[in-house]
């Protein structure tokens, strides 16, 4: 009877063990499709995320195409008309070359917001040419610096050296334009301003930066500010990072923002290289 007891029971202690692997795979099983719908999770909210921005394009689009269409020819009209009146009442004293003034701005920068609009809402080939990022970097950067108040002060730490990138250096200006013309903006009322310009190649590829010792982002806004037309400014498009992005992608690349509240703001621009090409410019140079 005990030798029978003995016998059930490593039997029973058997069954357990191996209910219990079996129990242990199921778990296993159960984590791993749990990690497979969390991955599909995130998927599909990508994708849902994708599919609005999409629409939210088309629908800038359209809406691009009506505002072109209807208010750009007016615009030219009053632009006409009050060229015409500013050259018939000159030198009468009537002092009314302000207001003038103030309309001719008017109209400048509408018309900047609907060429703003239409550059963002097209999607044209990039027109490309084997550049010196650091030589069209300082040119860019010198050119920009002329045109900023002289309190702010704006610094090149350039690290590529003669390092060649197929790039369009026209769209890729206006990226880099953005970018200089949003430090500038937010450090409005700010104590000592300083923009600080940087290249380098790292382990995630050519990286361009724009930093500034302005206020910062709130971390709420990080991610909004990606967003077409969302903005915190009273003036403007919302289409400055946005198109930034735009740009960036199109060359295969990336946007990186790194801020925090009182830090500051940090854009970086992350270009891809061909690690090959590279390799034989060095050797070239070398030579």
């Amino acid at each position: 009877e005990l030798e029978a007891a003995h016998g059930a029971s490593l039997k029973a202690e058997a069954e357990s063990l191996a209910i219990a692997q079996q129990l242990q795979t199921i778990n296993g099983d159960v984590v791993t499709l749990n990690r497979q719908l969390e991955s599909n999770l995130t998927e599909l909210r990508d994708a849902q995320d994708e599919l609005l921005r999409k629409n939210r394009l088309a629908q800038l689009g359209q809406l691009t195409a009506t505002i072109a269409h209807e208010i750009r020819n007016p615009l030219g009209s009053v632009r006409t008309a009050a060229y015409l009146i500013e050259r018939r009442i000159k030198g009468s004293g009537l002092g009314v070359e302000p207001q003038l003034q103030r309309i001719s701005n008017g109209i400048t920068r509408c018309d900047s917001i609907i060429t703003q609009l239409l550059e963002f809402s097209r999607s044209r080939a990039l027109q490309t040419q084997l550049t010196v990022l650091d030589d069209w970097l300082a040119a860019l950067v010198a050119e920009e610096a002329g045109k900023m108040l002289e309190l702010i002060h704006i610094e090149c730490d350039l690290g590529l050296g003669a390092l060649k990138l197929h790039v369009d250096p026209a769209r890729l200006s206006r990226a880099l334009i953005n970018m200089i013309a949003n430090a500038a903006e937010a450090m409005t009322g700010q104590e000592a301003p300083r923009i600080a310009v940087t290249s380098s190649h790292t382990a995630r590829g050519i990286e361009i930066s724009v930093a500034d010792n302005g206020p910062g982002i709130r971390p709420e806004l990080l991610e909004k500010i990606r967003e077409p037309l969302f903005t915190t400014k009273s003036f403007g498009t919302g289409l400055g990072i946005p198109a930034v992005e735009q740009i960036v992608s199109q060359h295969g690349g990336r946007l990186d923002i790194v801020s925090a509240p009182a830090k500051g703001a940090v854009f970086t621009i992350i270009l891809p290289y061909d690690a090959a090409e590279m390799q034989e410019e060095t050797l070239r140079e070398a030579v």
